[in-house]
């Protein structure tokens, strides 16, 4: 009786916990749109395997040494396939994780793993990609 009113609270802590985050839009980009709603605004994947969206390193829209000199090519190149994969390696890797812990409904792991989401995929979305897309080379740039 205690064990499973102990995993009942654990259950409307990680519902309500999702709904807070789910509402920030922290984790927006976790479920596709195969999900449902379940109970009050909470949505949880479908299904194991087609629950979670990875990401993918994008493709830079020039090459390396296109905005040398004020970046080098092999600086680029760095920090695009070490650097920026490395986020997104380890964004995957956690939302993996989270989707075993909401399917166990294991709120201490749910927790434990928001601060590596907002982490990697803040850096990912926010720095990485945006800045990605705002560099261009010298041949792009009007001269005023």
């Amino acid at each position: 009786m205690a064990k499973a009113l102990s995993e009942a609270s654990s259950s409307s802590y990680l519902r309500v916990r999702a709904r807070f985050l789910l509402s920030r839009k922290t984790l927006s980009s976790v479920f596709r749109h195969d999900t449902k709603p379940i109970g009050v605004g909470i949505v949880v994947a479908a299904s194991h395997s087609r629950g979670l969206h990875a990401f993918t390193l994008p493709d830079l829209a020039y090459g390396y040494g296109a905005v040398e000199p004020a970046i080098s090519g092999k600086i680029m190149q760095l920090h695009h396939q070490k650097h920026h994969q490395t986020y997104i390696t380890n964004y995957n890797k956690a939302l993996e994780q989270l989707h075993d812990a909401i399917a166990r409904a294991d709120s201490s792991s749910f927790v434990k793993l928001q601060s590596t989401i907002k982490f990697n995929g803040g850096e990912y979305t926010a720095k990485h990609s945006v800045e990605s897309l705002r560099l261009r080379p010298t041949s792009h740039v009007a001269l005023v």
